[in-house]
C-alpha cells in the first residue's frame, strides 16, 4: 500500500504552510504538521521513516540552516531531507527549508550580504 502522509515541518508558529496546506488537504493525502524547534528534546525517533511518507515539506524560520549548535534538530532535518531525496520522495523546502534542502545535498548556502545585497529580501 502506498504512503499516504505528507509531513510538514514547522520551525516557528508563524511560519505555517498556508496555501500549501490548502492544496494538500484537497489532495486526499493525510497531513502531519510538526514543530520540531519548539519541541524540546526532539530526536530521530520523533520523525517517521521516509518510506512512510508520500511527501515532505519543510517550512521557514528565523534561524540559519547552519546554526546546528543553537538548533541541533536542524541536523536531523538535513538527514531526513537527504533520505527523502534518495528515496525520491516529493520534497519542498520554503525559505529556511530550502536552505536545509541545499545543505542536505552538500550545497552552499550564503547570506544576502555575501552576495552583495545589503538587506534581506523576503
Amino acid at each position: 500500500m502506498p504512503a499516504r502522509t505528507v509531513l510538514v515541518l514547522q520551525h516557528v508558529e508563524v511560519e505555517k504552510p498556508g496555501l500549501i496546506l490548502d492544496v494538500l488537504e484537497g489532495s486526499g493525502l493525510d497531513v502531519d504538521i510538526r514543530n520540531l524547534v519548539e519541541g524540546r528534546g526532539v530526536s530521530a525517533r520523533h520523525l517517521p521513516p521516509v518510506g512512510d511518507l508520500a511527501g515532505l515539506v519543510v517550512m521557514g524560520g528565523p534561524m540559519s540552516a547552519d546554526d546546528l549548535t543553537g538548533h541541533p534538530v536542524l541536523k536531523l532535518e538535513r538527514a531526513l531531507l537527504a533520505d527523502a531525496l534518495k528515496a525520491r520522495i516529493p520534497t519542498l523546502g520554503v525559505c529556511l527549508g530550502a536552505q536545509l534542502l541545499a545543505r542536505a545535498q552538500h550545497l552552499a548556502v550564503r547570506t544576502g550580504a555575501e552576495l552583495g545585497h545589503p538587506r534581506e529580501i523576503g
